[in-house]
């Protein structure tokens, strides 16, 4: 008995020894690190809020700890700006992510430039982070054009002028231009280099028109789209003809059929350029033109245009001239005319 006594007592010492260095030699648990709170912005820029409105934004929280974040609590430093839907003690894994809604209300007391601060309570390290928010609250201006009309006045024909039109914003926000339009292809607007004082908010332009706009008066706009809206300006003017006729319309006398009528009208050139006439075209062949003036180049050409009353119904007709000139281009003269019936002549000669 007493040989198995010692030869178990002998197998538990051995075991005891060998589990208590195992237990030894096993390395120590490794330890946790904390959670990590982090948000890619901490001050935020909310841009332009009207007053009496509502603004929603949401904010993305990131925990880059190893160990659960624990958001205990959300508070704000005014009661304008609230969480969307009310949350406490939110886990948020290790590497998760959690989206936070929140709601701006503005009033009519609120104006200009505004900061708010939104408090996230956690049990990282840091415990509180502040996170900032800003607006501008302000009701829904529209951008200034200086001027608000671009008058050219009267200019020559051939000649291509400049003004400068500037846009400006009512909010202390950068204008970036996203295009610009005008009504005619003959305008050209291109960014001004002659003011570089001008704040951020303001951007402006050179206006100008091209030599081959169309003489006549001017009725054209330009359109300028920013980041802070559209904005219209007008341009109006009168632009000379390289020539001019006087009269400018040749108006005929009463004629019945196939009675003649002559008109004198002169050209003459506005700019005080001497030109010579090539070749004269009519409409139909109602109207024949003459010459009283030598074929030379002069500053005045001096013409008689003879209309022969075609067939047709009575009642008013209209016809047209074109001159075409060595060095000022063409000229289109309008012609009117009344033809005559047989009771409107019989009733014109009772009178």
């Amino acid at each position: 008995m007493s040989c198995r006594l010692k030869r178990t007592t002998l197998r538990v010492v051995v075991f005891y020894v060998v589990i208590t260095n195992t237990a030894a030699i096993a390395p120590p648990a490794k330890a946790l690190g904390p959670p990590v709170f982090h948000l890619d912005e901490s001050d935020i820029m909310l841009g332009r809020i009207a007053p009496n409105a509502a603004q929603e934004f949401s904010l993305t929280v990131h925990n880059r700890g190893q160990a659960t974040l624990i958001i205990y609590g959300i508070s704000s430093t005014c009661g304008c700006l609230s969480q969307a839907k009310q949350e406490k003690n939110i886990e948020i894994a290790p590497g998760e992510l959690k989206r936070f809604d929140f709601k701006i209300v503005t009033s009519d007391q609120m104006r200009g430039i505004t900061r708010r601060a939104i408090v996230f309570k956690t049990n990282d390290a840091q415990r509180n982070h502040v996170i900032h928010v800003s607006f501008v609250v302000a009701p829904e201006y529209k951008l200034a054009v200086l001027p608000a009309k671009l008058d050219f006045g009267c200019i020559e024909s051939d000649l291509s002028f400049k003004k400068i039109v500037t846009v400006v914003s009512p909010y202390p926000e950068a204008i970036e231009v996203n295009f610009v339009r005008t009504s005619s292809p003959f305008i050209h607007v291109t960014d001004s280099n002659e003011y570089q004082g001008l704040p951020r908010y303001s951007c402006a332009f050179n206006v100008e028109l091209l030599p081959n706009l169309r003489p006549g008066y001017i009725s054209e706009s330009i359109t300028i789209g920013t980041t802070r809206g559209s904005a219209s300006v007008l341009v109006s003017g009168y632009k000379t003809d390289p020539i001019e006729s006087r009269p400018a319309s040749l108006v005929f006398e009463p004629v019945e059929c196939g009675e003649k009528k002559a008109v004198t009208f002169v050209l003459r050139s506005t700019n005080g350029e001497k030109f010579d006439l090539l070749k004269t075209t009519t409409v139909s062949n109602t109207i024949k033109l003459k010459r009283l003036d030598p074929q030379e180049p002069r500053t005045t050409h001096a013409l008689v245009a003879e209309l022969t009353a075609p067939n047709g119904r009575p009642g008013p007709g209209k016809t047209s001239i074109s001159v075409e000139t060595d060095t000022l281009g063409v000229k289109t003269i309008h012609c009117y005319y009344f033809l005559l019936g047989a009771e409107t002549h019989a009733a014109t000669h009772d009178k």
